[in-house]
């Protein structure tokens, strides 16, 4: 669904595009009884919510099995996944679209996953990481200055360890409240 000026745009779970949308009235524009708190109003613009909060992902791991899974899981919690099945591949689609997270594998077939999280920091420092891997010493990854936050995770790991990662990833790369004070003082 496309962001239009004046006009509501429900979340419709199966539709490609929301028909019978009004202009904004004093009435109610419900008359299909979609509920108003499926749309947001920022200063006369409506979007929907999932065009607002749904983070792109990009998911880099050699084993099709574990991409899937990791697809699986982060669709069911509304984020849009773009999948990598190598460093290279992974690389090329960081540069070409823009992302709000990633999880790395970390022993990629051929590649080193820390080389290719150093990479993509280069370019986007402040990108939230997530990596992933078999191997249960991923503590070398804390040992290095720009990797120190990066959130790991040891396969197998649950959904529910893979969202609280995710939570973990971003949260350590928001300023804290503090510096944002020191630096406006």
């Amino acid at each position: 669904m496309e962001s239009t000026r004046g006009y509501i745009l429900p979340f419709r779970r199966h539709a490609e595009r929301a028909v019978g949308n009004h202009p904004f009235t004093e009435t109610p524009n419900n008359v299909r009884g979609v509920s108003h708190s499926s749309a947001i109003f920022i200063i006369g613009y409506c979007t929907t919510v999932r065009e607002l909060f749904m983070s792109r992902v990009l998911v880099i791991d050699d084993q099709s099995d574990v991409r899937t899974m990791i697809s699986i899981v982060l669709r069911i919690n509304h984020f849009e996944i773009v999948e990598a099945a190598s460093a290279e591949a992974g690389l090329k689609a960081f540069e070409a679209e823009k992302f709000d997270l990633a999880i790395v594998d970390i022993f990629l077939q051929g590649s080193n996953g820390c080389d290719l999280i150093a990479t993509m920091r280069e370019r986007a420092p402040k990108l939230p990481v997530v990596a992933i891997s078999g191997i249960t010493a991923l503590d070398f990854l804390s040992k290095s200055p720009e990797l120190g936050d990066v959130v790991c995770l040891q396969k197998p790991f649950r959904p529910s360890d893979l969202i609280r990662g995710i939570g973990a990833a971003r949260d350590a790369v928001r300023p804290k409240a503090g510096a944002v004070v020191r630096a406006a003082l």
